[in-house]
């Protein structure tokens, strides 16, 4: 009996026994800000207006509108001086068609000519087109013809005809007629020029605003064309009074 109650009383007083426990890591979780996209309020009714693009205002290149004007400005006198030479002018045959061997070949490839007092020297690039030229005088609306200049088969004479006063009031009537179409023609004018700038400039100006400085411009345009306009009338008038004197 005494032995099983010693056996008992250490038991009762043995300290407990210590189990080892494995300790677990918390896991660790990063918290990220959340952003929310703010939305724009707009008042009620009002929709988002689109932003206005930059338009280039509309502009006139004057320095090339003068070049336009210019280049009409010489075509006209050009032909003004044609006219006012008339049946002098030496390049009254160069248009002339020449019949040889029924093939008609341009004047200009069988000789050239020149001035020499009264008349017109036709310089042949070969004897044999002589007759064939003279064929060909007769036949034009020129009234003329020529001779061979007996000291030279290489040579054509042809009178150049008296200056009448009818033949200056038909070179004044044609010289008109061509200034007219210089001026105020369809095309290749002066008139044609204006309204292709113009144009180009009132439909770009449909696009955006027209200013000041734009309004100016337009004005000197106007201006440019209204001086070119008194050019080509004061070249018309002097070979006009040239013509008929």
């Amino acid at each position: 009996m005494f032995r099983s109650i010693v056996r008992v009383i250490p038991r009762a007083f043995a300290q407990p026994r210590l189990i080892p426990r494995t300790i677990t890591p918390l896991a660790q979780f990063h918290t990220t800000p959340i952003v929310f996209s703010q939305k724009r309020k707009s008042k009620k009714g009002k929709k988002d207006e689109p932003l206005e693009e930059d338009v280039e205002a509309p502009k006139i290149d004057l320095s090339d509108a003068t070049k336009k004007f210019d280049s009409v400005i010489e075509k006209f006198s050009k032909q003004a001086t044609q006219v006012k030479l008339g049946k002098t002018d030496p390049r009254i045959f160069d248009n002339l068609k020449v019949n040889i061997h029924n093939d008609l070949v341009p004047f200009t490839s069988l000789a050239s000519t020149s001035v020499k007092g009264r008349h017109f020297i036709i310089t042949l690039f070969d004897p044999a087109y002589g007759k064939h030229i003279i064929n060909a005088l007769i036949d034009s609306d020129l009234n003329m013809s020529g001779q061979l200049d007996p000291a030279n088969k290489f040579t054509l004479k042809v009178p150049v005809p008296s200056i009448t006063t009818e033949l200056k009031k038909e070179n004044a009537k044609q010289l008109k007629e061509i200034y007219e179409k210089f001026k105020v023609g369809k095309t290749n004018s002066l008139a044609a020029v204006r309204s292709d700038i113009r144009t180009k400039f009132l439909k770009d100006a449909k696009s955006s605003k027209i200013g000041d400085e734009e309004t100016k411009t337009l004005d000197e345009f106007e201006k440019l064309h209204k001086s070119y306009t008194d050019k080509l009338t004061n070249v018309f008038k002097t070979t006009e009074a040239s013509i008929l004197k």
